[in-house]
């Protein structure tokens, strides 16, 4: 019966979500900022692997 509820509950807080536009700016702000937040990562990672390349550990210098 609880997870019964809480599900009724979700369900309420999804339909409270597309309902209210200001609700959902809210939560569409917090979901893009975790994304933007991953995503910067991944190109500032990959950016620094371009700049400063490794083969296993040694930095290119060293292997030519």
């Amino acid at each position: 019966m609880a997870a019964a509820g809480a599900f009724r509950a979700g369900a309420q807080e999804i339909k409270t979500t597309f309902a209210n536009r200001h609700y959902f700016a809210q939560w569409r702000a917090i979901i893009a900022r975790q994304i933007l937040r991953e995503v910067s990562s991944i190109f500032h990672n990959l950016a620094r692997g371009i700049r400063c390349p490794q083969v296993r550990g040694q930095k290119r210098s060293e292997i030519s």
